[in-house]
């Protein structure tokens, strides 16, 4: 067997043109909108996490790219859910973890089970905290590049 190393064109080297590149956060992000969601905050604090990183990843190609880019495609087609869960998570700041929690509707927050230790309301201010956290860095970078914030126009 013979070893030649294959050319790859620098188009294809770059991830902003795999068309699957932002699908697997994304949608971690937006399914966790469905009732009955099987998403744990670890699972959403890894899809932001995850989201973010690629797009600072990325973030020279995207400044300088004013062209459609086809890792952006999914995006644009979730844009809707995926402000709804950036919403929704950010809305976390503002719950009072000492007050027990109130029946909300599907979607509305990931944390419906009641508490009933001191240790267990700590444990939620800090995951509502962190969960919060981690969807205002995904915000700050859609709003950082006219590429990733343009998608959401009349959202």
């Amino acid at each position: 067997m013979t070893r030649e190393l294959t050319r790859i064109s620098p188009v294809h080297m770059n991830p902003l043109h795999d068309t699957t590149y932002l699908t697997s956060p994304v949608e971690s992000i937006v399914n966790s909108l469905e009732p009955n969601s099987l998403h744990s905050n670890h699972d959403l604090l890894d899809a932001y996490n995850t989201f973010s990183n690629r797009i600072r990843a990325e973030a020279l190609e995207l400044q300088r790219n004013s062209d459609p880019l086809p890792a952006l495609e999914f995006l644009r087609t979730k844009a809707h859910a995926f402000s709804q869960a950036l919403k929704r998570d950010i809305a976390l700041a503002h719950i009072d973890p000492f007050i027990p929690p109130r029946t909300l509707t599907s979607g509305e927050s990931i944390f419906t089970e009641p508490r009933q230790s001191t240790a267990d309301v700590v444990r939620h201010a800090g995951d509502s905290s962190a969960l919060c956290q981690q969807a205002l860095c995904a915000l700050s970078d859609v709003f950082r590049f006219h590429s990733l914030f343009s998608l959401f126009s009349g959202t």
